[in-house]
């Protein structure tokens, strides 16, 4: 995965952060989970986010930049620990402390087997929904979607439960 698309990802997970105290009737421990995202048009970053990077991660995003439309559709695995305080605040979303982007969120909707809402972020240059769904207590799936000056992006979310314990989880 790039480092456009985790970036956007990251966004688009975080968008789940302030769920109500009811969450999805899921089991804690190990879920893997899959993302498949497409992009269309070319995100710009944030100014402060583009000075703290060295000219070679600059020359790595622009090149990452210029092949997002000859990519297509790309897949990406994880391995991540959901923990009942996850389940409170929103699952199967990424590190919620992110300031860099200023993300406000909103929820729409929050029950045993659904998560739904909107984030804005960048000053609500990038506005974004999010919907889990809770197939059942070992499957969810899921759509993300993102827009903002110039790019749109879509993913599509799935994952399954591998086990109580969080051992063998991916590193943020």
């Amino acid at each position: 995965m790039t480092k456009q698309a985790i970036w956007l990802s990251g966004i688009l997970l975080a968008g789940s952060l302030a769920w109500a105290a009811e969450g999805l009737n899921v089991r804690t421990g190990l879920w893997q989970m899959t993302y498949l995202t497409q992009f269309a048009g070319t995100p710009t970053m944030p100014k402060e986010t583009l000075d703290k990077l060295t000219p070679e991660q600059r020359a790595r995003l622009a090149a990452a930049q210029r092949n997002v439309p000859k990519t297509g559709p790309q897949s990406s695995t994880e391995k991540t620990c959901v923990t009942a305080k996850d389940l409170q605040e929103g699952a199967f979303r990424a590190d919620a402390s992110d300031t860099e982007n200023k993300c406000t969120y909103k929820m729409t909707a929050q029950t045993a087997t659904l998560q739904q809402g909107s984030s804005s972020c960048n000053g609500g240059k990038n506005t974004g929904q999010i919907r889990i769904e809770a197939l059942s207590r070992e499957k969810v799936r899921g759509r993300m979607s993102m827009a903002g000056p110039g790019f749109s992006s879509d993913i599509q979310v799935s994952g399954q439960w591998l086990s109580a314990s969080c051992a063998g989880a991916d590193e943020d």
